[in-house]
């Protein structure tokens, strides 16, 4: 959001969860795809990137995200009482980032910004210099939409009354890879120079681990990272969803 309002988060985090919900239980609705942050338990990554699908929350209740995480919870919560006295069947999805040739604008402390990975892709195909932030080794699990969208697929037609799964690649792409791959993919002309900048800030990192998914649903990533940057091409020139 533009602003800071917690209770645009009750609303519709909470409120919103409850009303469908009942909706559900009055429409005796099969089943429930639910897809929430992983952010209650992305800070566990910084003593090992592979993010498992029973880790401990651990909140920062100090960050600008809190409010909103804490009332994504609330609704897990939520939804489990309402598996366990209703009996509806329920599938529950933690998501990271998920990237799709979209907006590229998002909110950071209330404000809009451009999504960082969108600028680096435009430096790309300008053929500007990049410089890598922080460590360059460090690894992030890269999905793409059509994969999330695979596992709702998947989940709509399982024979179980309930799951919980973590959606992902299961890969770790370091940020010196994402780079490469969007000047291999993006750049157009002269490509761009790469400069390392070891004194910023380093970028998040974290692998998503989806053994549940694979046993329970089937899944299996068809996008690798390179394989969605081409897809993500397509996309921009398409221009679909101007």
């Amino acid at each position: 959001m533009v602003g800071y309002d917690p209770k645009q988060y009750i609303d519709t985090n909470i409120c919103g969860t409850y009303n469908v919900l009942e909706f559900c239980k009055s429409n005796n609705i099969d089943r429930l795809l639910f897809a929430h942050t992983f952010g209650d338990i992305l800070h566990n990554a910084e003593n090992d990137p592979l993010l498992k699908v029973d880790l401990p929350p651990i909140q920062d209740y100090a960050d600008n995200k809190s409010v909103y995480i804490a009332t994504m919870n609330t609704s897990v919560e939520l939804i489990k009482c309402y598996h366990a006295i209703f009996k509806m069947k329920t599938f529950l999805f933690r998501l990271p980032t998920i990237y799709n040739w979209d907006t590229d604008i998002y909110c950071e402390n209330g404000e809009a910004i451009r999504m960082a990975w969108r600028i680096l892709i435009d430096q790309a195909t300008s053929g500007k210099d990049i410089h890598v932030w922080g460590d360059p080794n460090r690894k992030k699990d890269m999905v793409y939409v059509k994969d999330l969208c695979q596992m709702f697929y998947k989940a709509c037609f399982a024979d179980r009354e309930y799951g919980f799964y973590n959606v992902g690649t299961g890969v770790g792409i370091s940020l010196l890879e994402q780079i490469t791959g969007m000047i291999e993919v993006f750049g157009e002309g002269t490509k761009s120079r790469i400069h390392f900048s070891p004194e910023m800030r380093n970028a998040p990192q974290y692998i998503m681990c989806i053994d549940e998914a694979k046993k329970e649903l089937g899944y299996e990533p068809q996008y690798k990272y390179v394989d969605m940057l081409k897809d993500m091409k397509k996309e921009r020139d398409l221009d679909r969803f101007k």
